[in-house]
């Protein structure tokens, strides 16, 4: 059965860990060469379960793991800086789970979150990136738009 709760700090080994693993992830081509530092992944995450952002956690109950997390951090906005935005820097669901409702239940509740810092006027609007095995995924079902699209160059 799966559950999915905010997360606490408890969970920084999940985190830090998930992140080096997508970050060395083939389609990753920013930062699979090495250079994630632990220990500020570690502070950015004390900062975001304290109210810099939303990080909540999918779990496997029955199995006992933690098998995905959604993870954003608020933000000012890059050309208006008193406007605030959530901006989405982690999304992932293990892949054994991919094909079953973990994801849905996941971006649910992170979407909840958004949601409630919305209606308090705490941000304005919130963004996901979807890497290379997300592309086909449709966030409309959340009402997201897509606003554009990204492309990276360089190693």
């Amino acid at each position: 059965m799966i559950q999915v709760r905010e997360a606490n700090k408890f969970d920084v080994e999940y985190f830090i860990d998930l992140v080096h693993h997508v970050a060395s992830a083939d389609h990753i081509m920013a930062y699979n060469h090495g250079g994630l530092d632990s220990d500020y992944l570690n502070q950015l995450f004390a900062g975001i379960i304290a109210g810099a952002g939303v990080a909540v956690i999918a779990e496997d109950t029955k199995e006992n793991k933690s098998v995905g997390m959604a993870v954003g951090m608020i933000s000012p906005a890059l050309w208006a800086p008193h406007i605030y935005n959530m901006v989405q820097i982690l999304l992932w669901t293990d892949e054994e789970y991919r094909k079953t409702r973990t994801g849905y239940k996941l971006l649910k509740a992170y979407e909840d979150k958004i949601e409630e810092l919305m209606k308090n006027e705490r941000i304005r609007y919130s963004t996901i990136c979807a890497s290379e095995p997300l592309f086909d995924t449709d966030f409309g079902k959340f009402d997201y738009t897509m606003d554009e699209k990204v492309w990276i160059r360089g190693a």
